[in-house]
């Protein structure tokens, strides 16, 4: 661990992975309402003062969660990932947070803005709907988790070292009978040209390995998926 502050009495928590500090997302604006925890995998990790807690290590962001977030002696309502090519102001974060505590939602993600780089026209703000609309997944770039459905699904973030499927066939099916959300009425930027045009990922040689993997396991493996939270 690079660093750790005193925990707040915030009961939000944005998890970040980011280069050498440089993230596009406002982490650190007025009135926020969640904590932060960053992993910097750069070269030159660079330590932010205002982060409660602040890791170093050259992982895609989930292995990294699944490594640090036992390290974190504090629980949240609410569990967010973001990707440092996002950018959303430090309000929208907030509000995000506020809208899934309001609905008690268990996994759901901003919807992305008209103008951003992305990979899944569900994930589109709509120009029509301002409220939450059910999609089939939430992008692996910025997911919102109920601690519940944390508790569900953290176990995956190992099982796939680049993260590719474990968003469109890992949690729809560990969360099977939980409706997944996308928030119109807030939206991030993806500014990054998408990982998924190239045959690999930075930290992964074999994300569509692994892509596979996910779908054979979750998917095709012939089990009958069973809601987790009821008994």
């Amino acid at each position: 661990m690079l660093r750790k502050n005193q925990p707040t009495k915030r009961e939000f928590l944005v998890y970040c992975a980011l280069k050498n500090g440089e993230c596009e997302a406002e982490l650190f604006g007025r009135n926020r309402l969640f904590d932060v925890a960053l992993n910097d995998y750069g070269d030159v990790p660079k330590v932010l003062s205002r982060a409660e807690w602040q890791f170093t290590g050259k992982t895609e962001k989930l292995i990294g969660a699944l490594l640090n977030l036992p390290k974190i002696n504090k629980e949240y309502s609410i569990y967010a990932f973001i990707d440092d090519d996002l950018k959303i102001s430090c309000a929208d974060l907030n509000r995000t947070f506020l809208i899934g505590k309001k609905h008690q939602l268990d996994l759901f993600q901003p919807a992305l803005t008209r103008n951003s780089i992305y990979s899944h026209a569900h994930t589109v703000q709509s120009p029509k709907l301002k409220g939450i609309r059910e999609v089939p997944f939430v992008e692996v770039m910025m997911p919102f988790f109920s601690s519940r459905a944390l508790a569900v699904c953290y176990p995956s973030f190992g099982e796939s070292p680049s993260s590719w499927g474990l968003d469109k066939h890992a949690w729809p099916v560990l969360l099977y009978g939980t409706k997944l959300w996308v928030i119109d009425s807030v939206a991030a930027q993806h500014l990054r040209p998408l990982r998924s045009r190239k045959p690999e990922n930075a930290f992964n040689p074999n994300a569509r390995w692994d892509l596979d993997n996910m779908r054979r396991k979750y998917r095709e493996s012939g089990k009958i998926p069973k809601n987790p939270f009821i008994k």
